[in-house]
C-alpha cells in the first residue's frame, strides 16, 4: 500500500498529479478530495500515453469527473505495461482554495 498527497491552492489547468510507472498487475485504490474549493470546480484527467493525451477521468457511463465539494471514490486501472499512467487535474472558478487530493493504492 502507498499514499499519496496533494495540496491544490491556486486555479490551474492540467498540472500532474502523480504518475504511475509502468508496470504489470492493474492499480487499485481509493482517492479522497476534501478542502475548500473557493467556489471552484476540479475535475480530474488521465494520459495512458506517458502525457501524450490527456482525457477526461470518466466513469462506465462515460460522464467525467467534477467535484464541487468534498467525495472519495475508488479506481480501479488494468495493466498498461507499454506506458506510464499519469493523474492531472484541472481547478477553475477558485477563489484561495486549499484542497488536499489523497490517493491510497497498492503500489
Amino acid at each position: 500500500m502507498s499514499k499519496k498527497e496533494k495540496t491544490i491552492t491556486s486555479n490551474a489547468s492540467l498540472q500532474e498529479i502523480y504518475r504511475y510507472q509502468k508496470r504489470m498487475q492493474p492499480v487499485e485504490g481509493s482517492f479522497e478530495i476534501a478542502g475548500d474549493f473557493g467556489g471552484g470546480t476540479l475535475s480530474l484527467h488521465l494520459s495512458y500515453s506517458d502525457g501524450t493525451f490527456k482525457n477526461p477521468w470518466e466513469d462506465l457511463t462515460g460522464t467525467a469527473f467534477e467535484t464541487e465539494t468534498a467525495v472519495t471514490k475508488s479506481f480501479k486501472f488494468s495493466a498498461f505495461p507499454e506506458s506510464n499512467i499519469i493523474i492531472y487535474y484541472t481547478l477553475t472558478g477558485a477563489t484561495s482554495p486549499d484542497i488536499k487530493i489523497t490517493f491510497i493504492d497498492n503500489t
